[in-house]
């Protein structure tokens, strides 16, 4: 592979220019600009509406300025002002209001689903001291953000989604809105798996911390882990893994329970392979 040429100073400068640009336009997009690419003809040849009927239903009320009066030569004429027209314009912001809704509903729907597997894992491992069911079920998880790794299609729309409406939340209260509300509704259906992950492990949560707590401050861990697996999907999970048990043990201590199972020591077993 040959090397570029080397760019002249002038043409350095003009590069660099033009990524300063780049960069204030990117900071200036709205929601709508992020959104460009849907137009109602698009969703009407997906939904089967006419383009005249999305629009319709997915615009806001404009105020067109008032028409001013050709013949202003007496005080009368010009007192009279005529209503403001009303005009639909095209909302791009609702729409990805309206796919953030559908896609809590998703969302919903697999948290559920890898709660059950998570529930269902811990009480083998408490069963049969087997760890892979729960090592399958972290997998599970991580594998819809690791390219490749899963054919789920629904998965990864609903990442994409949610990228474009976490871009699009700092210019917008209500995006930003909705999108805690998800959060927040996703965080506690977990709660149990953690409940019972300490009822298993004998532990106890710290003075002054909740369950809650525990939930948030592993899901800031997962979240940004999910984000870095899009563009490292080789990453390793016993890193991972190693950061959870710490946030575990930081906000728990053991109980009195001296025959818990040890729920923590079976995953570094399925996962690193019993090391230390």
């Amino acid at each position: 592979m040959t090397s570029s040429p080397n760019l002249g100073s002038a043409a350095r400068t003009g590069l660099e220019a033009l990524a300063d640009a780049a960069l204030l336009v990117i900071d200036e997009l709205s929601a709508g600009d992020l959104l460009a690419a849907i137009t109602p003809e698009r969703l009407g040849a997906r939904s089967g509406y006419a383009a005249s009927s999305v629009r319709y239903q997915l615009s806001r009320v404009e105020r067109a300025p008032a028409p001013q009066h050709q013949d202003e030569t007496t005080a009368e004429a010009s007192r009279v002002t005529p209503p403001p027209r009303k005009r639909w314009a095209f909302d791009r912001e609702h729409v990805l209001l309206i796919a953030l809704s559908a896609l809590a509903a998703r969302q919903r729907q697999a948290a559920e689903e890898s709660v059950a597997r998570y529930l269902s894992a811990l009480s083998e491992l408490k069963a049969t001291g087997d760890p892979r069911a729960l090592a399958q079920a972290v997998q599970a998880d991580l594998d819809i953000y690791t390219p490749g790794a899963t054919a789920d299609a629904t998965a990864l729309t609903s990442e994409r989604v949610q990228s474009i409406a976490v871009a699009a939340a700092d210019g917008s209260i209500e995006i930003a809105r909705q999108l805690r509300r998800h959060q927040d509704e996703r965080l506690h259906l977990y709660l149990p798996v953690y409940e019972h992950t300490l009822t298993l492990s004998g532990r106890v949560l710290r003075d002054g911390v909740t369950l809650l707590d525990l939930a948030k401050q592993v899901s800031f861990l997962l979240e940004g882990v999910a984000q870095r697996r899009r563009s490292e999907p080789a990453l390793d999970e016993s890193h991972v893994l190693r950061t959870v048990l710490a946030i575990f043990h930081g906000l728990t201590r053991p109980g009195n329970d001296t025959e818990a199972l040890d729920p923590e020591a079976a995953l570094v077993q399925a996962f690193i392979g019993g090391s230390s």
